[in-house]
């Protein structure tokens, strides 16, 4: 199975995502994280998919999401999730 490593920026991404969205639907929120998972572990299976963002942190990559941007790293055997961002922020601000 391919690895996939939360950095704690990301953790508190989709924590605060998942909250928000809870606020007014909980299933809701709850769908969105299970979709989430299902998302990471396909990436994670092809780690290269996504598009290159070398101007964010050298080897970065990014994968849409709904509204949001996954943005990771490829490593050995899987990614590492760095941040979780809705698409409308100003993302180079972010890192």
């Amino acid at each position: 199975m391919a690895r996939i490593v939360r950095a704690a920026s990301a953790k508190a991404d989709v924590l605060v995502i998942a909250e928000y969205i809870a606020a007014d639907k909980p299933s809701a929120a709850r769908h969105w994280v299970e979709e989430l998972d299902k998302t990471l572990r396909r990436l994670a299976r092809n780690p290269l998919m996504g598009e290159k963002v070398d101007h964010l942190a050298p080897g970065m990559r990014r994968q849409c999401y709904g509204n949001y941007l996954l943005f990771y790293v490829p490593i050995k055997g899987g990614i590492e999730l760095r941040r979780v961002l809705h698409g409308a922020r100003k993302i180079e601000d972010l890192f």
